[in-house]
Order: structure tokens, then sequence, then C-alpha cells
């Protein structure tokens, strides 16, 4: 393979997918055959982080270059002068008569922050002049690689920037996938009966309307992503989506419901069967990247095919995390009929015993503590309970008092019950209790600028294995998937920093029931025991949502991480609330900071996630899990280089 052979990134998100094929070097040579040409996503926040990300990528691997003050300053809240510079423009793009690609230095002073923000600039090239050059060229990479642009409405511009960024001489490899809301199944589930996004034409007996599959315009996204594929044939494409893609149906000719997953493994095969002006003769064979299945056209082969054999699961490849995702390997059908026969497209999975676990993923984080937004209480007559939001100098004392009170009750609820498995229960959460307001000692957030390495989970969560019930074992050694693991978190540097890594506030007695909830999750489970508790468990420990219509579906929701195995599936709803992401150390009582979801997903610890801390939380959720992706990297350069 020819060394940059070009990506193009779509769909991009904050660049799970982009990171893993770009960071890709063989046999650890720091030779990088994939760059990424441009990346293009609409959403303002992911759009910064990509950006961002594509600044750093310019000097992380040129390795005579040192990562620019001007960078650490920004992400340390030191000066924001580098998120000023490469901010967005609606302009940035609009006159490019002149400009064809990142390398033409041609009316260069169009999209300069030297043209659009002249004081910052003046005011970064003097504090930074000794990096300046390669500063200047890093910021133009990242301008004309990540594009805030729509799939759909931005249709010209955006097939117009790909044109001029990438080498029609030079293979290119198109990756991403279309947003997954419409095909989720939970989505599905909670949208039925309604509308979301889009229009429909069907009512029910009162008049409403109701969502359909077929009229959410997210389910035809796919075309978009063909569209590129038909006008810009890469060699190779790589499409990611949920797993509820394979049984999401639409409507057909005859108003059949029909497997909407067969026409996009149609379409994919042969984009002309979908793009009019498509090349008839242009086909690609269709590969699993989990067994040795592929899909080579003809609607009896697609008919027999398996939806399922598609199925990544990211906890069999090194991930610390139970994800589902369809992943689609397409290769040009005439490099298809060249590759060997010992060519194989599947990933090797690491035995079961060697699959890494949240321990792995985050034992070695600080420890912090929660923060207390709000306080519930009942007044006499109240059948709902009472929510006041709490100042933020009044947390210290509440902590103390109030907190201390409701606590002290759980305790003595869970001590007079007679179950054992209460008193197991009982037993960790009083240990955890005892020292709760040690807390008070520890910041909301961790600073890897002006904090020193505290506490970690690991040493905290130590203190329970006094008791023989917990789960709790010593980390496993010489685990390779744990050692590659820590070794991409960190990129094989010593000192490596730990960004977004702070606390959310709860309700008070949301964190009575995170420290119950962990402190089950301890305990190692016997025959048909459960690793969250039951509705009648935290009604016994006076933990029951009152007021509450549906108890049962509020108990539910609560779930904590458990420290020895894969994480659940992390997605976008961990940025509502954190109770289905609740940390397993009863000491800390808080829900995962956005560094610990992009922990389980595999995310470097120098990744910076721009925006508010929602915004976060749903752009680390929405990815793939780069370590994922740099495996899948793996089986793309051998397509190149058997």
């Amino acid at each position: 393979m020819n060394l940059n052979t070009q990506i193009i990134d779509v769909f991009a998100g904050p660049g799970g997918l982009g990171e893993g094929f770009s960071a890709y070097n063989i046999e650890q040579n720091k030779k990088y055959p994939f760059q990424i040409k441009i990346s293009v996503e609409m959403e303002e926040n992911a759009h910064k982080t990509l950006r961002l990300r594509a600044f750093l990528r310019y000097f992380n691997q040129n390795p005579k270059l040192e990562t620019p003050q001007i960078y650490v300053d920004y992400i340390s809240g030191k000066n924001k002068l580098l998120g000023k510079l490469l901010e967005f423009r609606s302009f940035d793009f609009d006159d490019r008569k002149h400009i064809k690609t990142e390398n033409d230095t041609r009316e260069w002073d169009l999209l300069s922050p030297e043209f659009y923000c002249p004081k910052e600039y003046d005011k970064a090239k003097k504090l930074y002049s000794e990096q300046w050059g390669e500063i200047e060229k890093a910021i133009k990479r990242a301008m004309f690689e990540a594009r805030r642009m729509t799939l759909g409405p931005d249709e010209k511009d955006i097939h117009k920037a790909i044109a001029e960024q990438i080498d029609p001489n030079v293979p290119s490899i198109l990756i991403g996938g279309p947003p997954c809301q419409a095909f989720s199944m939970a989505g599905r589930s909670r949208r039925k009966g309604h509308v979301t996004n889009n229009v429909s034409s069907d009512t029910d007996e009162n008049g409403k309307a109701i969502w359909d599959q077929d009229s959410d315009g997210r389910t035809w996204l796919y075309k978009e992503y063909i569209k590129i594929i038909s006008e810009f044939q890469p060699e190779v494409f790589v499409m990611e989506n949920v797993k509820g893609m394979l049984t999401a149906k639409v409507k057909d000719a005859e108003g059949n419901k029909v497997d909407i997953w067969r026409w996009i493994f149609a379409d994919l095969n042969k984009p002309a069967n979908v793009i009019n002006t498509a090349d008839p003769n242009l086909e690609y064979d269709i590969y699993s990247l989990a067994c040795d299945i592929n899909f080579k056209g003809g609607s009896d082969e697609l008919q027999a095919l398996n939806g399922n054999s598609f199925v990544l699961h990211a906890k069999n490849y090194g991930i610390p995390q139970a994800r589902e995702r369809v992943i689609l390997l397409g290769i040009k059908k005439d490099i298809s009929e060249k590759l060997s026969r010992e060519f194989r497209s599947f990933l090797v999975p690491v035995q079961p015993e060697k699959q890494t676990t949240v321990q792995d993923a985050i034992g070695d984080l600080p420890v912090l503590r929660a923060g207390v937004g709000t306080t519930e209480h009942f007044s006499v007559d109240d059948e709902i309970p009472v929510r006041t939001k709490l100042k933020q100098a009044e947390e210290t004392d509440f902590w103390r008092s109030t907190l201390n009170d409701k606590l002290t009750n759980t305790v003595t609820h869970l001590a007079e019950s007679l179950d054992e498995h209460q008193q197991k229960v009982w037993s960790i959460l009083n240990r955890a209790f005892s020292g709760h307001e040690k807390l008070l000692k520890l910041s909301k957030k961790f600073n890897s600028f002006t904090d020193k390495q505290t506490e970690t989970t690991n040493t905290s969560i130590e203190k329970f294995t006094k008791f023989d019930f917990t789960r709790l074992e010593k980390e496993t050694e010489n685990n390779q998937s744990v050692i590659e693991l820590k070794k991409w978190y960190t990129g094989g540097e010593e000192k490596t920093w730990i960004l977004n890594h702070e606390a959310r506030s709860h309700m008070d007695t949301d964190l009575c029931r995170y420290i119950y909830s962990s402190s089950y999750s301890l305990i190692k489970p016997q025959g048909e025991e459960r690793d969250y508790p039951r509705l009648q468990e935290l009604e016994e420990a006076g933990l029951d949502p009152k007021g509450h219509k549906n108890k049962k579906s509020f108990v539910d929701r609560f779930r904590t991480q458990i420290w020895n195995q894969p994480s659940t599936t992390v997605t976008s709803h961990i940025a509502k609330d954190g109770h289905y992401y609740i940390h397993p150390d009863p000491s800390q009582m808080r829900s995962l900071t956005v560094r610990e979801a992009a922990r389980l997903q595999t995310f470097p610890d120098n990744y910076f996630f721009e925006g508010p801390r929602t915004a976060q939380f749903i752009q680390v959720g929405n990815a793939v899990p780069p370590l994922l992706a740099n495996k899948i990297a793996g089986v793309v350069n051998n397509i190149f280089n058997p």
C-alpha cells in the first residue's frame, strides 16, 4: 500500500473510526498508512472535537515535533486562543474559486485565522512564536480536514470538498455509518405511536400522527453514503450501524414489510440499484469482520444470508464493553477477486478469560466525589416528593448533615434485615459510608495540569477485599489484551493526561441508591442472584422511589457497571442521567465521568471532547470504539499488503 492511503470519514461524530484508522501503524515503526483527508460531521460540538483532534494529529504523527504549548494551554483552560483560531465560520469554505487543496497556498488568507480573527491571531503568534510555523500549518490542515456539513442538504458541497481533498491516483477508503437512531431497537420502542423528527401520513384513532420506519428520513440516509461510493469509487468502505438495523422493516412496492438490511446490502453491492448515475459495472463484495462469510451479489444468496453473521461483539476483541454493532467491509469486486485464498477479513477473538473489564478500563483513574445538586424530601401531606436545588455554597454543609442522615437511615434499615444477601450489602455499604466524609477533601473534577495523582479507584475499592463474598480479584498479570488496552490509552507514554474527568451532581436520594447499588454489585452472585437490586430490596433499604407511578420501571433504570466484567453498551443515553452507568466503587457513590465512559469506548487519554458535559457524553456514546477501529484497519491494510 502506498503511504497515506486516503480516508474519507462521513457521519464522523467525534472521530472514533477515524482515530482507529489514522493511529494504525505498521509494526510499531511510526509509519502510518492511513491519512484522513476529510471528515464530515453536522453537530457543532462533535465537529469541534474533530477539528481539535486533527490539529493535534499533525504533531502526534511527526516524530520531530512536540505537542505545542498552545494546545496544552487550551485543554488546561489556561488560554482559549486555539479554540478561537480553529472556530468554524460559515464563510470558511463559501468562496473557494481559487482554493483547491490544503497544499494550494493561493488565497489561504480567505481561510487563515489572520483573516477572520486578526486580534487572536496576532496575540497567538507572539505568545507561541517558537512553534508558530508548525502551528499555522496544523491549523490549516485541521480546517481542510474537519468539515461541518450535513449529508443530504449539503450533498453538492460535500462532494466538491471530497473531490478537492483526495487524489484520484491514490487508493481511498470510505468509513462511517449513517445515524442509527431510526434503526435503534430502544429508539423504535420509545417512538412507537409517535412521530419523531419526521412527517407521517398515518394517524391513530385520535388523529395523532404515528411514527413509522418508512417516513423517518434517517432510515434512508444510507443512500447518501452510497452516493459517495458511486461518485468516488473507493477501493474499500467500512460501514457501521446498530444491531437494530437487522430487525428494522420498511414497505416494498407492494406494501409488504421487508428487512431493510437486505436492501442496504443489495445497494452497497451494486450502487446502480439505487443511484441512476452510478457506473453499472461498479460492484463491491461485502465481507463480515466476525466470521468467514461474505456477500458477492445475487438475490438467492441475499435471501440465504444471515444478517447476524455481520455483527461484531466488541468484548470479544479486547474492548472492555459488551457492544454489538453491524460492521460491513466492502471491497471493490475487481480487488476482491484478486485476493489471496489466505486472506481473512474476520478479526481473531480473544479467549473469554482474556476479555478486558471495567476494572481494566477505569481502575487506575483518580477517585472523585459526586456533587449534590438537588435534595428530595416529603412534607406531611405530599404524595410526590418535593425537590429543592442546592447552591454551591450549601453543598459541604449538606454532605455533613442531610446526606449523612439519609445514609445513616439506609445503613440502619439494612442492619435490621434478616436477609443474608442484604446483610452482605450492609457490610460493604457500611464500610463505604464510614469514610464518606473524606470525599469532601476531594474535588469533583480531576485536573491533569494542577492535581497530583491521588488515590485511584483500584486502591479505593481494594478495602472491600476483606469480605470474602465479593467478586473483587487482582488484575491478571500478562494478559496481553489488558497490556494492549493500557498501552492504547497512553500511547505508550509513561505520563499521560486525564481529560474530561469530572463527576456530575446528583440528587441526594439517588446518591443513596448509587452507594446501595454499587455495594450490591460487588457481591459474588450465587445461583439466581442478580447484579442489581429488586424493588423489594430497595424498599427494605428505605430507598424505593416514593411518589413515582411506575416503581418497577424506575428501579430498573439503576445499573452499576460490574467491576470484573465488560461494561454494558455505552450509548448517548448516558447524557440524560447516570442511573444506568453507576460507578462500581461504593466509596465514590456516583455515576461515570466522560473520561470513564471514554475509557470504556477505548478513546486515548489525550482525546479531548469539546462542548458542555452533556454534549461530551453524547459524542462518546455515539462513537465507534477507536481500538476496535484500529483492529479493523489492520484487516484493511492486509487487503493491500497480503
